[in-house]
C-alpha cells in the first residue's frame, strides 16, 4: 500500500513538471524599445506572473497578471486581462493584455508618472 502512495505520489510530481512554461516580452516606451522580460504561466495552480527589465539593466519590474475575460469556447485561447507592475524606481505600471493566439499577445498600458507603455509576448513575438 505504501508503495502504491509513493508511485501514485512520483507519477503526479513527474506529469506537474511539465505543467508550467516561460514566454518572452518586449517592449516600449513612449514608442521607444525599453524593456525585455517573461511571462511565466502554470497550468498547473493557474498562475501567471511577469518581470521585465529595462535595456539597461537599471530598473526590474514584477507583477502578476489576471485574467478577465474568457471566451465561452472550449479551445479558444482569445483571453484578455490585466496586469499591475511595481519597480524597482518606485513606479507602478498599469497594463491589459490579449492572448492573440495561443502563448503570444499584445498589451498595453501607462506608468503612474504618464509614460505609455505598450508590449509583445509570445513564442513567436509578434507586433499589435
Amino acid at each position: 500500500m505504501k508503495i502504491t502512495q509513493i508511485g501514485c505520489l512520483l507519477i503526479f510530481s513527474l506529469l506537474a513538471v511539465g505543467c508550467a512554461t516561460t514566454y518572452p516580452v518586449i517592449g516600449q516606451v513612449n514608442g521607444k524599445p525599453r524593456f525585455t522580460g517573461a511571462i511565466s504561466k502554470d497550468f498547473l495552480t493557474g498562475a501567471s506572473g511577469i518581470t521585465i527589465h529595462s535595456l539597461d539593466g537599471k530598473v526590474v519590474c514584477y507583477g502578476t497578471l489576471y485574467t478577465v475575460y474568457t471566451p465561452n469556447v472550449s479551445m479558444s485561447c482569445e483571453n484578455k486581462g490585466s496586469a499591475t507592475l511595481h519597480c524597482s524606481d518606485s513606479s507602478t505600471i498599469l497594463s491589459s493584455w490579449r492572448n492573440s493566439r495561443c502563448g503570444a499577445g499584445y498589451g498595453n498600458g501607462y506608468t503612474d508618472n504618464g509614460n505609455i507603455i505598450t508590449f509583445t509576448f509570445g513564442r513567436k513575438i509578434c507586433r499589435p
